[in-house]
């Protein structure tokens, strides 16, 4: 069974520290949110979402909200070619945490959802 309130720990492949959050979304599935060190401490984050894990001292910024690399910062903006690099950009986010949370619950089966990780309830 799994707690909606809990956090798992687990590391990406490169051995930095993620975090795997669950919650309630809709009645037969639950939304998974993956956190991973923000990496600066100055105040200025590096993720558009971020949150403090109980037990943990510094910011964690949610995958899947990572700021947009300078490369693609340059391109025109509104132009199809920066929208596609951004698409792509988050796309691969949310499939990196996808693949995360399949670590976090490998007996679960965990899906991508307009950018939202569900694990679907047995």
């Amino acid at each position: 069974m799994i707690e909606t309130k809990d956090w798992k720990e687990t590391t990406k492949d490169n051995g930095s520290p993620v975090m795997v959050q669950v919650r309630t979304f809709g009645a037969s599935s639950l939304e998974v949110l993956v956190w991973e060190p923000d990496g600066d401490y100055r105040g200025m984050y590096n993720h558009h979402t971020i949150t403090y894990p109980k037990g943990k001292n510094t910011p964690w910024g949610k995958i899947g909200t990572r700021g947009i690399p300078a490369e693609i910062s340059k391109m025109a903006p509104g132009s199809e070619e920066r929208c596609g690099a951004v698409d792509a950009f988050y796309q691969k986010q949310a499939e990196e945490a996808a693949q995360l949370a399949r670590k976090a619950y490998p007996n679960q089966t965990v899906q991508v959802r307009n950018d939202r990780i569900i694990i679907i309830k047995k």
